[in-house]
């Protein structure tokens, strides 16, 4: 652990800025955790995760307009199927 991530831990309790999360690269997904769950959840609507990631790329597309949540939600999950 970075000796300058301890010292922003035990500072002042505070939210670390933008630049600092990049920085200890704490804001990024873990690659192998991300992997597993996409699995899981390719799996669970019962396709493969080749067609999993497909879908997602294409309601990310054609949902990108979409500003409203509830609207987006429908839009994304329409394409991309509920888990079962």
């Amino acid at each position: 652990m970075p000796d300058r991530l301890i010292e922003a831990m035990n500072a002042v309790p505070r939210w670390l800025t933008e630049s600092e999360v990049d920085e200890f690269g704490i804001g990024v997904d873990d690659p192998m955790w991300k992997d597993r769950w996409d699995s899981i959840n390719a799996q669970s609507r019962g396709i493969s995760k080749q067609e999993y990631y497909s879908r997602m790329q294409r309601a990310r597309e054609q949902c990108a307009a979409i500003h409203d949540e509830p609207a987006y939600g429908q839009c994304y999950f329409g394409i991309v199927g509920f888990s079962r």
